[in-house]
């Protein structure tokens, strides 16, 4: 009986899902033979939506649980066309109550016997329509949740990705592409379903390939069983395709890229799909111009306030570097004059004049440092900076810093070096490193307390440490303080033009070594400088002395 039943697709499946039998009718309306699907799961009639979302194992889990599942909704023939079909899965259990597998009763309701009475034609007439509708229905909400997204996402990989998403529900396939324009190919920029390497990079010349063709010709293209595509080597997803069709995506009639949907089993795409992705396209390419204009003031609202900042930065600058450069100035100018008038008495007093000069000095030591602070920094910004490398004593280097800085300022500064520690460095340049950690240091350390400058060997190089006893650097800001023109607030002293310790930073790294600063255990901060004994990339060496 169940074999002579036309109407209806009638069939077992086993606990899991997998069919067991099938009946003229299910040929008939499924178009598969007994022999080709007898094995398969019953998930294969689904549109790729359903079983992406698990439909077919939530109708057998109902089925279990309440005896009965029923539903009405799109299923797939053989040749790929969708059916809207009515469904009856009824748990099938033996004496024991044992589940043993399920019974499904499948009926077309897009198609009906013309034989039957004028009541029933009216019915199949009206439930075609019904179904027709809601096809309709569908998919103008499906169209329009495109043209929602565009105002939704406005990051446009984002936007992407929700577009592709969309498409491939409305048009019940197994993947989506799309590749925009960028001169003259078009780029992958998207593709969902679809099993694509989407960390290599893929580009297609426009006129060559699949895909190339659409973007070059501005038509819609489709591959199916009676039509062979050339495909481009960019194009290698596509070949796992059985049907494609492909449309592109224009503005003002320049076309900005090509959408792409595909099915692995055979489907022939009719005119009302191609309909369908040409209106979805033309909603996409919109988005995407959005999405796209949306960036780009933004890019241009970044770079101006960049912009800004750059210039405020710049004022803040010049204004600090005037205040700097003056005074060291002016109190080099007073205590040459007070010197000048105490040489001119009678007698002379030596001893004040000493003094002055010992303030001159200082001062015009400041005012140096000042200024090749400003050098080494517009040397770095204009890409003009480079080391000379030779062999040097590190040691003297730091002793002779350090002996300078106790004379200049009278501050106790403690010293742990090695007698001797030979590195190939540019002398001139390490010592501006330790010119400006000291300076740093002193600057931000109360007058009674010590600075303490450790130097010892590691297994790779050196290291260089400063530490003082002053408030310390919070963590929050151990990168910052080596910015241009970050100044410390640690007191009333803290002066400089905030570049020192950036140049430091440069003049290290430079050697392939690396500056850092660490919150003393008790209190103060600890700039810490690892160096090798050579530079580890080329450097320039002087020319041999006579």
């Amino acid at each position: 009986m169940v074999e002579g039943v036309r109407d209806y697709a009638i069939f077992l499946l086993d606990p899991e899902g997998h069919i067991r039998t099938w009946n003229t009718g299910a040929h008939r309306i499924k178009q598969y033979e007994a022999d080709e699907i007898i094995g398969h799961h019953f998930s294969i009639f689904y549109p790729p939506s359903d079983v992406r979302a698990d439909k077919p194992g939530y109708e057998l889990r109902v089925a279990t649980e309440v005896g009965r599942f029923e539903d009405e909704g799109w299923r797939i023939r053989k040749d790929g066309t969708p059916f809207w079909a009515n469904v009856v899965i009824t748990a099938v259990r033996d004496r024991s109550g044992n589940l043993v597998g399920f019974g499904k009763v499948t009926r077309d309701l897009t198609e009906r016997k013309h034989a039957e009475d004028e009541r029933e034609i009216l019915l199949t007439a009206e439930r075609a329509s019904r179904v027709e509708a809601e096809t309709a229905r569908a998919r103008l909400e499906a169209i329009q949740s495109i043209t929602e997204a565009g105002l939704i996402h406005l990051d446009l990989e984002q936007l992407l990705e929700s577009l592709l998403t969309r498409v491939g529900d409305l048009l019940l396939c197994d993947a989506v592409w799309l590749m925009l324009r960028e001169d003259d190919r078009l780029v992958r920029s998207a593709a969902v379903g679809a099993s694509v390497d989407t960390s290599v990079e893929t580009s297609v010349q426009m006129g060559e390939g699949f895909t190339g063709r659409v973007g070059q010709t501005a038509a819609p293209a489709v591959v199916d069983e009676s039509a062979v595509a050339q495909f481009a080597p960019g194009e290698q997803a596509l070949t796992e395709m059985t049907s494609l069709l492909a449309v592109p995506l224009k503005i003002d009639e320049q076309v900005i890229g090509v959408v792409t949907v595909g099915n692995r089993r055979f489907r022939r795409y009719r005119a009302d799909d191609q309909t369908l992705l040409t209106i979805a396209a033309d909603r996409m390419a919109l988005a995407i111009d959005h999405a796209r204009a949306v960036e780009a003031e933004q890019r241009a609202r970044g770079e101006s306030l960049a912009a800004q900042e750059s210039a405020r930065l710049r004022d803040e600058f010049m204004a600090i570097a005037a205040h700097e450069l003056k005074t060291p100035l002016t109190g080099l100018r007073a205590a040459a004059q007070l010197a000048f008038r105490v040489l001119k008495r009678e007698p002379a007093d030596l001893e004040a004049s000493r003094s002055l000069l010992d303030q001159v000095v200082a001062q015009a030591d400041r005012l140096n440092r000042l200024v090749r602070q400003l050098l080494e920094a517009s040397r770095l910004d204009g890409g003009r900076f480079s080391i000379d490398a030779e062999d040097a004593d590190v040691t003297g280097i730091v002793s002779d810093v350090v002996r300078q800085f106790r004379l200049t300022t009278g501050r106790p500064i403690g010293v742990d070096a090695p007698d001797r520690l030979v590195a190939t460095i540019d002398a001139l340049r390490f010592e501006q490193v330790v010119v400006n950690l000291l300076d740093n240091a002193l600057k931000y350390s109360p007058t009674d307390q010590p600075v303490e400058v450790r130097l010892q060997a590691t297994e790779a190089g050196f290291e260089l440490s400063v530490r003082d006893f002053g408030e310390g650097v919070d963590p929050s800001l151990s990168e910052q303080v080596f910015e241009r023109f970050t100044r410390g607030s640690g007191g009333s002293s803290s002066s400089g033009l905030g570049v020192g310790l950036y140049v430091s930073r440069e003049i290290v790294r430079a050697h392939g070594g690396e500056i850092s600063v660490e919150q003393a255990p008790d209190r103060g901060a600890r700039f810490v400088v690892t160096m090798p004994l050579a530079p580890s990339v080329p450097v320039e060496r002087p020319a041999a002395r006579s």
